[in-house]
């Protein structure tokens, strides 16, 4: 209440289950590219994990050839700006507020272009010289009415395949 509907709370969002055998608090490759099969336009998606994923992601790898050459999932070079790294080709941003490593939410695959935001009214002022008035101060107060929901209110499901949905989470290895 008060504030845009998220990405762990939209009634799109789709939870990847883990590998049959995944240790706790792990992300393996599969995982990755588990949730980028699932995600609706992975071409426009962007990845958000917490900061403690790092060492994890960073240990991903997929194996090429039969000389065993390897081509990392994550890498630091080549982000576009506001953007800490790639993963598996789409931009990766590390942020304080993803769940922390082995919880539903510690890695988020997402598509910001289905996400809707709007303007209630127009921004408000109001000044106040009664508030301070003895010190001969005034006050301002300035506000605006907005809200933030996803697009869709369901992940698609095609004719023939696995549900589809513009947020995609890995769900919990515990």
């Amino acid at each position: 209440v008060g504030e845009g509907q998220g990405a762990l709370t939209a009634g799109c969002r789709v939870s990847v289950a883990k590998e049959t055998g995944q240790a706790a608090a792990t992300i393996v490759k599969a995982n990755i590219d588990n949730m980028a099969a699932r995600c609706w336009r992975y071409s426009l998606a962007v990845w958000l994990a917490n900061q403690n994923t790092r060492s994890q992601l960073k240990s991903l790898v997929q194996v090429v050839g039969t000389g065993g050459n390897s081509v990392p999932y994550f890498l630091t070079e080549g982000a576009p700006a506001g953007f800490d790294g790639m993963l598996d080709g789409r931009p990766l941003a590390f942020t304080e507020f993803a769940e922390t490593l082995g919880t539903e939410g510690d890695l988020i695959l997402l598509v910001p272009s289905e996400y809707l935001a709007g303007t209630y009214q127009s921004e408000q002022y109001a000044e106040s010289m009664h508030v301070r008035f003895l010190s001969a101060e005034s006050a301002f107060r300035f506000y605006r009415r907005n809200d933030g929901q996803w697009w869709w209110s369901t992940a698609l499901t095609p004719k023939k395949g696995s549900t589809l949905s513009p947020v995609v989470t890995l769900a919990v290895r515990a």
